[in-house]
């Protein structure tokens, strides 16, 4: 089991240029990618004059080894209250990931929430997936064992041999530290499970045609 914080962390190597080791706990066919990206969000909060991460956007160039890589992070605008980095991740000379990172200081701004909650049970309603899969199934790569994992219906688990919508709603938890304090590293959180959604849901999609 992985531990957030810890293995998506930098270490600094001098003019703008920081190593991170990729820990295969991340593992989903090699290297999770929103695992891989974390590392790089994690370089630019080493590099910036700000403390807070504001936007993430990133491309994967080339799937990553594990082991170390090298991170360049390099100033595109500095200001008072905001500040564009953009991180190159590459290993052995191969690139891994561009990424562009928008860091924000205290203060006060908008606030809004417009986000509607689906219409599924609440966590201590359901059961884990551990409980709902024959023995010895799950977790089918490390990556999932980081982090609690409750379907929120029928069609999560197990997948229908049918085509259904483009959705995958369900209760995520990471097992590990669960301290986010650090805004950095909440920020990753959110990172990893964006990044891990997108084959579930597209899975569903086309299932009929496999």
């Amino acid at each position: 089991m992985g531990e957030l914080a810890a293995d998506t962390a930098v270490r600094p190597t001098g003019d703008g240029r920081y190593a991170a080791t990729l820990n295969p706990d991340w593992e989903i066919w090699g290297p999770q990618g929103g695992y891989v990206a974390a590392c790089a969000l994690r370089a630019a909060g080493a590099a910036s004059i700000h403390d807070r991460p504001a936007a993430f956007s990133c491309h994967y160039l080339n799937v990553a080894a594990w082991g170390e890589v090298e991170l360049r992070v390099e100033p595109r605008r500095e200001g008072r209250g905001a500040s564009a980095y953009r991180v190159e991740m590459c290993q052995e000379g191969r690139p891994i990931l561009d990424a562009m990172v928008w860091t924000v200081g205290a203060g006060e701004g908008l606030e809004y929430d417009e986000a509607q909650m689906p219409s599924v049970p609440v966590p201590d309603e359901l059961r884990p997936i551990e409980e709902l899969t024959p023995p010895g199934v799950w977790p089918p790569f490390p990556f999932w064992r980081n982090l609690d994992y409750k379907p929120t219906g029928p069609t999560e688990w197990p997948p229908p041999p049918e085509a259904r919508a483009a959705a995958w709603r369900p209760w995520l938890r990471f097992t590990s530290n669960r301290d986010f304090a650090d805004p950095w590293v909440d920020a990753a959180r959110s990172i990893v499970v964006i990044d891990v959604a997108s084959w579930p849901s597209v899975q569903g999609r086309y299932a009929d045609e496999h």
